[in-house]
């Protein structure tokens, strides 16, 4: 992965910080859809499951077993990076990359985009045309990622002069599911919108989603096989 000398320091900055994000990989992969059923309440890892990842101690030949591993797992986060600024900058203004970018173009590959830097946001953003239909909750807030979509699509974009061109969710389709990436803080509405999205994309959804927030539905078999809710 290259980048102009005005934007790596950034960039290494976001990964070393751990806010790597891989995605909703497993929770929209169809055969994990058929093994777990709908999606219950009480079972928020069918939502976000995540790992620390070390590329620096793994041998490089891993590094594609180790993505597949993750994938089939149904990892969905990954934090990468954090402990490891002895390795990006090894002597006083001397800094190295290139170890840490082959492993970081292996996730690139699977959210489909590349990232050119962060900004901190000085008040909410509201996503262009309310793209989820979630009123006067249709706001971003803390910081928006400057994303370059690759293979991914856009989802929603902000609805400001400057960050407009940059999208702020996407997806893109890897492997056997897609991939759903958050470029910046959702409000609690918009997050659950763009979850139920993503689980309906992966055939997890079912009348339990309907119900009133408070309301917790749990799900179970009997010694005798019977169902019971």
């Amino acid at each position: 992965m290259s980048f102009r000398k005005e934007t790596r320091l950034p960039f290494s900055w976001f990964v070393r910080a751990g806010f790597l994000l891989f995605g909703l990989l497993g929770a929209t992969l169809p055969g994990k859809a058929q093994a777990r059923g709908a999606f219950r309440a009480d079972r928020m890892d069918t939502v976000l499951y995540g790992v620390a990842y070390y590329p620096e101690y793994m041998p490089y030949e891993r590094l594609d077993q180790d993505v597949q591993l993750m994938q089939k797992a149904g990892i969905t986060v990954v934090r990468i990076g954090e402990f490891s600024w002895g390795l990006w900058e090894p002597e006083d203004g001397k800094f190295e990359f290139a170890w840490m970018d082959r492993a970081v173009e292996k996730l690139r590959a699977a959210a489909g985009l590349h990232y050119q830097e962060f900004s901190s946001l000085l008040r909410p953003l509201a996503p262009k045309d309310d793209p989820f239909q979630v009123g006067t909750d249709n706001r971003v807030s803390d910081w928006a990622e400057m994303l370059i979509l690759d293979t991914a699509k856009p989802l929603a974009y902000y609805d400001h002069p400057f960050f407009a061109k940059y999208p702020a969710i996407t997806r893109n389709a890897f492997g056997k599911g897609t991939l759903t990436y958050e470029g910046t803080a959702l409000s609690d509405k918009l997050q659950q919108r763009v979850l139920l999205d993503v689980l309906k994309q992966a055939g997890l959804t079912g009348p339990d989603q309907e119900l009133p927030v408070p309301v917790r539905v749990k799900h179970g078999s009997n010694r005798a096989g019977k169902t019971l809710h």
